[in-house]
């Protein structure tokens, strides 16, 4: 019923991995997520972070990213991915 947020990490001894995160954000964690900066920091230990993913669990609309999900992948130059349960659909936004 929560958004869930996580990392993906790679790195030449294991490969891609998908590293789960805690949703931190405390209000309205339905529509929005926060990984804290403690396990993004552990997740850098693993290898390269090439990418960050959380899910939309309710969608009233077409499956798209908000303007807030696009801004902090353009913002982290991280590459983002969203999960849209009702879909059962992947969709990937590219840093500008």
């Amino acid at each position: 019923p929560l958004e869930c947020c996580g990392l993906v990490v790679e790195n030449s001894k294991n490969g891609t991995q998908v590293f789960k995160c805690k949703n931190a954000k405390k209000k309205d964690r339905e529509n929005h997520f926060l990984i804290h900066p403690e396990e993004y920091l552990v997740a850098t230990t693993l290898g390269e972070i090439i990418a960050m993913y959380h899910s939309h669990p309710r969608t009233k609309e077409k499956p798209c990213f908000s303007e807030a999900d696009k801004k902090v992948s353009d913002n982290h130059n991280i590459k983002s991915i969203l999960y849209d349960i009702e879909s059962n659909t992947f969709l990937e936004h590219e840093p500008k």
